[in-house]
């Protein structure tokens, strides 16, 4: 059951480049990764080995984005202007909420294509929900892809842009995405893209593990599930950037959302404490997660 909502801010700058900041505070932000995540429900998963950190869970007080570049706020009304990128193919849905479906073109690298969408508009309490939701199913491993909507008027104009974003899909692994419409008005229908897909490999940093991860359920109705976990510096030097990519599963592993949150300037032998919400809007129909997988990086995603 969802409760939470957040305002998307997107900007034309926004993605995967933000994955580069780094500092001691900040929001959040979303990516996604394999399926090796720990149980939820507050167990921990412990992490061993000389260095290699991928399948683990942090969060924390420090830099963290909202899905991989979309910045969210949570609550407030506001609406924040979007960007438009340049068009690629993209999949159309009328107003019935049926939507065909159809394949999206990668916009990076990588050849990326959405298996299904959908248009949907739902009301309640007065309040007109309109999103487009699918899936897409990644072919190798994607460092980041971006998705955005369109979402028009009667008349077929552009009403409202919005983008989602997702650091750290496993080859094989589907990400179940929803990207709301923030417009004042429900529009009739919207469509959506791959806007970006950047391939890579998964990070495996040496001198660095985490020692433990454990997803925590929701401490209140207007909360989301909370990953915590510590990561110590073994390299024996100081580590100018870490990175702690959580990506918030199901428990048949399909993939909702990723976040991150970073650190500066750790010092060897020193341990670092993160933690990360899973935040999504009140009216979103997916379910919350209830596993995790963590990933540690030496360099932004």
């Amino acid at each position: 059951m969802h409760r939470r909502k957040y305002i998307s801010v997107v900007g034309i700058a926004v993605g995967a480049g933000l994955a580069g900041c780094s500092g001691e505070t900040g929001g959040n932000n979303s990516s996604s990764g394999g399926g090796n995540g720990s149980d939820g429900g507050g167990e921990s998963t412990e992490a061993s080995g000389g260095g290699e950190a991928t399948g683990m869970s942090t969060s924390g007080g420090e830099n963290s984005n909202t899905e991989a570049g979309d910045m969210r706020t949570a609550g407030g009304d506001t609406e924040m202007p979007t960007a438009m990128r340049t068009p690629s193919p993209m999949t159309t849905m009328s107003g019935d909420g049926m939507g065909t479906s159809m394949s999206g073109s990668g916009g990076g690298n990588a050849d990326v294509s959405i298996d299904s969408s959908e248009f949907s508009q739902e009301s309640a309490s007065g309040v007109t929900d309109t999103a487009v939701v699918g899936e897409l199913t990644a072919p190798s491993y994607l460092a980041s892809i971006e998705l955005q909507a369109r979402f028009r008027n009667d008349a077929g104009d552009v009403v409202d842009t919005n983008s989602v974003y997702f650091e750290g899909l496993e080859e094989g692994q589907t990400w179940n995405f929803y990207v709301p419409s923030l417009a004042s008005e429900p529009p009739a229908e919207g469509e959506v893209e791959v806007a970006s897909a950047i391939p890579g490999s998964p990070p495996s940093p040496e001198g660095v593990e985490l020692l433990e991860s454990s997803l925590n359920e929701p401490a209140d109705e207007y909360s989301g599930p909370l990953v915590t976990g510590r990561a110590e510096n073994m390299s024996g030097s100081p580590i100018s950037y870490l990175e702690a990519n959580v990506v918030f599963l199901t428990d048949d592993g399909t993939a909702l959302d990723s976040d991150y949150t970073n650190v500066s300037d750790l010092p060897s032998g020193e341990t670092w404490s993160f933690e990360l919400e899973q935040l999504t809007f009140s009216t979103d129909p997916r379910p919350d997660a209830t596993d995790h997988e963590v990933t540690l990086s030496t360099s932004a995603l």
